[in-house]
């Protein structure tokens, strides 16, 4: 049914108004095959074929004017000079009026209007796509949003009815009339309007809807998060169950959890999705299968174990294992397949496997939990708890915030479970165990672990892409879990020493894990025997690390007959760390090479910088260079950005080098120097002192830059969103100082005792190589693309690779660091290139970059800017700032 008062036939002329920029003909003929299937010129074929013959410029424009219908819209808008050109061609017509128009199409048009209002859209727009923000590579994607099998300008008109009806457009009046009227069947009826068969209209209306081409689609999830949603699926659920194992990874895991209210009606299609090629749907799948009994579930599994490929049934396994009746099912397949053996033995590994899982681990002695009470709970987090369960929305703040008062978090598994949730521990951990997770929230979750040591598995196993079943951030923290665990369980070991032993992110955290266990050493050493090159050089950083005494013997040995040079880049600085007193000098490495390879602008290497920076710079670089052509970049791409290396000095609080400065301190001033702002007239107070550096600790050529050989450094800052203020005073050695005290004014946005507390604590130096390190959106900055060898395509897959070396989003940036490149995330390009713009003066280089934690500046970065000319002499009065936040 429809609203009689929604003038179908305006709004089909208001939608269509774009059209009369081009030729009133077309616009007249479009409006009346849309409303009657024919026109005053002719039929269907005739106004697509003049639509789709416009010249791509063209098309493009009407897309605009016509606010891009589909998933995407540009929340109703239309700027004034366009409606004032509308004002004249169509009287009536408005800034939103394309998205309300189309909006009262949906709410009361025909479902045949509908459809061909589609074809006359699709002929202008030409596809039919959506765009969204993909987490594994930290891009903006474009996909196409038409499923398989299903015509395009169905997908068309069904995305934006969901974007009119559910979106965030705030134009459209007709949407509460969307809402009601667009149910499965109603999309059905479009279809066959459209001349989708009849026979085939129910599977593609289920794929139309089902189907996911981006993780999160709230507005396209409300077309079957309905009554008639459930009743449609349930009424077709054959049809559902031939639809479902086609759908993309995203499709099956949506289509898993819209089946789960009626989990006894598609029970033998979940099954059939437990054992999909993807592990996460197999875990969706086996998570809702667990609202069924025991018996029910082994009798959908077990059919599986005789015909799913192996790899596909480790979850199948492992739950049956657990399951009454479950470990006899097993057996029983074992034994109807004696001519396999191969499949028999890969069968009873991953059995036996899961068994492990399950079993008491001896000595591993877990407190008893003690549940919560529901009434007992703060209001907050049995809300949140309730929402968790039943799907409905609910703080994820709330519900982190809360557990931060209990002790154990299995405590309220069983409010969880009470709202017939299945498997409690699951769902709890995947919302709330992530790469924020402190020692105390650690030592909160490792009881449920120590209990569900499958989950604990999973969240360790490195698989690529969407067969994880966990986020990446969950492997970093369940290894911080792991640490509080009074015994490691011996089925866990293989897990933690494949990280151990890797060039991940993960590395040193699994070896944190292990470093009391008896497998430490033999591990590290047989990879160091038998590995891979990567290999290699992480079972010799490992080794380092263990400081065993005699260490250094094995570590010498292995570098006396290593052939790969990124291997022994990293054995030598294993050497050093281990405690043999210096660095073997690289000999291996054609040193003429060095300058070159190391750093910008190419000056000499002093012997001292040398043997302090040549390790890490190597293992870096060498491991760049890895990352980079597994990524597919030429390598005379790689070369060129190797050959831009430059070499920085990283100062940390936190680090073991020597001490060259600190945090804060006193401000220490010639008593004729004046900072900026510090006259007594003027209106702003001067900027507060962030580090002091002592120049002359530093080696000659320990940076790219031109430092004087002695003196102090001192760098000022106020930081605040997109208005901090720097500068930077050079006091000669020798010089005579008096200590000024300088008001503090941070014009709001923070406090004295939070900026002291921030600055504060000695700066320990490391050397290291610096690349490019920042991104350049062209059509929002084009100015600020930085001089560096290779196309944007280039730089990005170069500063991706370099990204992962570093550790990616795990690394921490130092406190301090001089020279280099500038570490950027938002697309404003080289900081360096936009603060000299317009100054006149050539040479630019960055001085210093300070990445503060304090409240609120955890995403801002400070970059300090001087001509190197400057530098050199000590003059430092022509500094200039910049800052990149993202509050």
């Amino acid at each position: 049914m429809h609203d009689d008062t929604l003038d179908t036939g305006q709004a089909v002329r208001d939608t269509l108004a774009p059209l009369k920029t081009v030729h009133r003909e077309i616009y007249d003929r479009a409006v009346g095959y849309v409303l009657e299937g024919a026109g005053p010129a002719g039929g269907e074929a005739e106004i697509l074929s003049a639509l789709e013959a416009l010249p791509a410029d063209e098309a493009r424009r009407l897309n605009d004017l016509l606010d891009e219908p589909g998933p995407n819209g540009r929340k109703g808008f239309a700027s004034p000079d366009v409606v004032a050109q509308f004002a004249t061609v169509h009287p009536g017509w408005t800034a939103y009026a394309a998205e309300r128009a189309r909006g009262v199409v949906y709410a009361a048009a025909a479902p045949a209007a509908i459809a061909r209002l589609g074809r006359v859209l699709l002929a202008v727009t030409r596809e039919v796509t959506l765009d969204y923000y993909d987490g594994d590579s930290g891009e903006r994607v474009t996909a196409d949003a038409v499923p398989q099998g299903v015509p395009a300008w169905l997908a068309l008109v069904v995305n934006d009815a969901a974007h009119l009806g559910y979106g965030w457009s705030r134009a459209v009046p007709a949407r509460e009339f969307i809402e009601t009227r667009w149910t499965p069947d109603f999309v059905r009826d479009v279809a066959v309007s459209g001349d989708v068969p009849e026979d085939a209209a129910t599977s593609v209306t289920l794929t139309v809807l089902l189907e996911r081409h981006a993780p999160l689609r709230n507005d396209f999830d409300k077309l079957v998060d309905t009554a008639a949603g459930r009743d449609f699926l349930n009424r077709h659920a054959d049809v559902v169950a031939v639809a479902a194992p086609l759908l993309t990874t995203a499709g099956k895991i949506k289509t898993v959890a819209f089946l789960s209210r009626d989990v006894s009606v598609h029970g033998r299609l979940l099954a059939q999705l437990a054992v999909d090629d993807q592990r996460r749907v197999r875990v969706a799948a086996l998570a809702e299968l667990a609202r069924l009994d025991a018996r029910t579930q082994t009798g959908l599994l077990a059919p599986h174990l005789l015909t799913a490929p192996v790899r596909a049934l480790r979850e199948v396994l492992a739950k049956l294992t657990g399951l009454d009746g479950g470990p006899e099912r097993i057996d029983a397949a074992l034994s109807a397949i004696p001519d396999d053996a191969d499949r028999a033995a890969a069968l009873r590994a991953v059995a036996e496997r899961g068994r492990a899982l399950r079993e008491p681990v001896a000595g591993l002695e877990v407190p008893a939990p003690r549940p919560v009470p529901p009434d007992a709970l703060p209001p907050d987090l049995h809300e949140a708890l309730t929402g968790l369960a039943t799907g409905a929305w609910f703080s994820t703040c709330a519900l982190s915030e809360g557990l931060q008062d209990l002790t154990d978090a299995r405590d309220v598994l069983g409010v969880l479970a009470d709202h017939g949730l299945p498997d409690p521990a699951r769902r709890l951990t995947s919302v709330l165990i992530g790469d924020g997770l402190s020692e105390a929230d650690a030592e909160r979750w490792w009881p449920l672990f120590a209990e569900r040591l499958d989950l604990a598995d999973e969240y360790l196993e490195l698989l690529p892409g969407p067969d994880r079943a966990a986020g990446p951030q969950a492997t970093a923290a369940m290894l911080k879990i792991l640490a509080h665990f009074p015994v490691i369980p011996d089925v866990l070991v293989p897990r933690l020493t494949g990280l151990a032993l890797s060039d991940t992110r993960y590395r040193r955290g699994a070896r944190r894990v292990l470093a009391q266990h008896r497998v430490a050493r033999v591990s590290a050493e047989r990879g160091l025997r038998y590995g891979a090159p990567m290999t290699r050089a992480s079972a010799g950083e490992w080794l380092a690390e263990l400081g065993e005494a005699d260490i250094v013997v094995a570590l010498r040995a292995a570098l006396a007959t290593e052939t790969s040079g990124l291997v022994r880049s990293v054995l030598a600085r294993a050497v050093e760390v281990a405690g043999a007193g210096t660095t073997p000098e690289p000999g291996w490495f054609p040193l003429e090479l060095a300058p070159a390879a190391a750093w910008d602008p190419g000056a000499p290497v002093p012997p001292q910088v040398l043997r302090r920076w040549f390790p890490r710079a190597l293992d870096e670089l060498g491991r760049f260079r890895e990352k980079a052509e597994e990524l597919g970049v030429p390598r005379e791409d790689v070369d060129a950005w190797l050959g831009i290396a430059r070499s920085s000095a990283v100062l940390n609080t936190r680090g073991s080098g020597p001490v060259v400065g600190r945090l804060g301190g006193p401000v220490l001033l010639p008593p004729e120097a004046r900072l900026p702002h510090e006259e007594p007239d003027d209106e702003w107070a001067p900027d507060p002192l962030v580090a002091t550096i002592d120049l002359g600790a530093l080696p000659d050529g320990a940076t790219n830059l031109p430092f004087p050989g002695s003196g102090t450094l001192m760098l000022f800052a106020t930081p605040a969103w997109g208005e901090t203020t720097a500068s930077a005073v050079y006091v000669p050695a020798g010089t005579p100082v008096e200590e000024r005290h300088l008001e503090f004014d941070p014009d709001g946005y923070i406090d004295a005792d939070e900026f002291t507390r921030e600055v504060s604590g000695d700066l320990h130096v490391e050397y290291v190589a610096s690349l490019p390190d920042y991104g350049v959106d062209e059509a929002y900055a084009p100015h600020r693309l930085a001089d560096i060898p290779g196309d944007h395509s280039v730089h990005r897959l170069l500063r991706t690779a370099w990204d992962r070396v570093l550790g990616g989003d795990s690394r921490r940036l130092p406190d301090i660091e001089l020279g280099g490149y500038p570490h950027e995330n938002e697309g404003d390009g080289d900081p360096v290139a936009y603060v000299s713009q317009g100054t006149g003066i050539d040479g630019w280089v960055l001085l210093a970059t300070w990445k503060p934690s304090m409240d609120g500046f955890e995403s801002s970065t400070i970059y300090w800017a001087v001509p190197q000319d400057d530098l050199a002499v000590g003059r430092l009065d022509r500094v200039r700032s910049d800052d990149h936040s993202n509050p």
